[in-house]
């Protein structure tokens, strides 16, 4: 009668229950863009010249160069793309 006993008591592990599961991980996405900030090179009409500045005129990106005297179209340069990681904490 007390193996019996004794047996109610024993640990038994538990195999209906599921195993557990880490927490969803949230997702990571990246963009890559061109930056246009003082000191970067962009490639402009085969060659590669440097930023001075950028303006915002009337929904238009003008950028600045150093070697060149006009203000510049962004779509008309090459910059290489930074990626930017965007992650919600």
């Amino acid at each position: 009668m007390t193996d019996e006993f004794d047996s109610l008591f024993e640990l038994q592990a538990d195999t209906t229950a599921p195993p557990a599961e880490a927490p969803p991980q949230p997702e990571i996405r990246s963009l890559r863009v061109s930056l246009f900030k003082p000191g970067a090179k962009a490639y402009y009409q085969g060659q590669w010249c440097t930023v001075n500045y950028v303006t915002l005129r009337r929904q238009l990106l003008l950028v600045q160069l150093h070697e060149i005297a006009a203000a510049v179209e962004s779509s008309k340069l090459y910059v290489e793309p930074s990626e930017l990681t965007l992650k919600r904490h």
